[in-house]
């Protein structure tokens, strides 16, 4: 069974995904942004299904 690794980098305006095989080649890759809310002047928030 072959084994993999998948990278996860949640940021502030994306997520992020990388899958590497054992060798550590990239087998895959995604990338989804997201927009961020100004409720108010100063204030930042990233929209999150909860």
């Amino acid at each position: 069974m072959a084994k993999y690794i998948l990278s996860i980098d949640l940021g502030t305006s994306s997520t992020k995904t990388v899958l590497f095989d054992e060798k550590l080649k990239v087998v895959a890759s995604a990338k989804a942004e997201y927009p961020t809310l100004y409720p108010r002047h100063g204030y930042g928030k990233d929209r999150q299904a909860y």
